[in-house]
């Protein structure tokens, strides 16, 4: 019985536990509240989650600085630990530096997500993103 529980509680939570571990995936689209984010065309975001030791990390670049935060993944959630993110320190031009602070409004809560082996969809109150594998 200890073994079984121990092999659920250090799986639990990675990405490795759901499909995830290691993909990398490219933005195809997004929303938020006022409707289709365009600037995704141009300007895509990458997302990759690795598992180590038990535990997930996020790594996401989006148009400016990249990002890396330890991320949980439930049965129906991604949860990205905003207070433990490390971002590069970068400059850019508006309107580019507005689209990371758009991608940080949006991790800072939990994200449902659907994951069906090529389409992953990111979602909370605050918008979505749509990525696919990037192979």
């Amino acid at each position: 019985m200890l073994a079984v529980f121990a092999g659920a509680v250090s799986g639990c939570g990675s990405p490795a536990a759901h499909g995830l571990d290691d993909i990398e995936f490219r933005t195809v689209s997004g929303t938020d509240p006022a409707g289709d984010l365009r600037w995704l065309e141009d300007h895509p975001i990458y997302w990759r989650m690795t598992s180590a030791g038990g535990e997930g990390t996020a790594v996401i670049r989006p148009p400016c600085s990249g990002l890396q935060a330890p991320v949980r993944v439930t049965e129906d959630k991604v949860v990205v630990d905003t207070r433990r993110m490390s971002i590069e320190a970068q400059y850019c031009e508006p309107p580019v530096g507005d689209y990371d602070l758009w991608l940080h409004h949006l991790i800072e809560r939990p994200l449902n997500y659907s994951w069906d082996g090529e389409t992953l969809i990111l979602s909370n109150d605050r918008g979505s993103l749509t990525f696919e594998r990037e192979e």
